[in-house]
């Protein structure tokens, strides 16, 4: 996860929020655990850049098309989403890391996570 995000990042989505990488690992679970393929599309992107103090930091903003299969031999049986998100993004020594990740669902079809298979 370090290669992507900070050791304090924040996830916050429809669902439940998940921070540091020990939330992080929860949430991959949950995901891998619940759908057996997903497919996003993103666009629009919006990349802000601007230096605070000494910090170098981004926002991020694009628009979120995704498909979540539960069983690869029902693939009729999906749950859509669609929205937005906002990430911020700081300059490391490593490089640029996501410290924040919001996402906004405005819309959606099918079974969630929280449904039963």
């Amino acid at each position: 996860f370090d290669s992507v995000f900070t050791e304090d990042v924040h996830l916050t989505f429809p669902f439940g929020e998940y921070k540091g990488f020990e939330g992080l690992a929860a949430f991959q679970r949950m995901a891998r655990t619940t759908f057996e393929r997903t497919h996003h599309l993103a666009s629009n992107y919006t990349i802000d850049l601007y230096p605070e103090g000494d910090e170098d930091r981004a926002r991020v903003r694009a628009h979120l098309m995704a498909v979540h299969v539960r069983q690869p031999e029902e693939p009729s049986a999906h749950f859509d989403i669609g929205g937005h998100y906002e990430a911020e993004a700081v300059r490391t020594p490593a490089g640029w890391r996501i410290r924040r990740f919001t996402f906004d669902l405005v819309w959606n079809a099918g079974q969630g996570p929280g449904a039963g298979h």
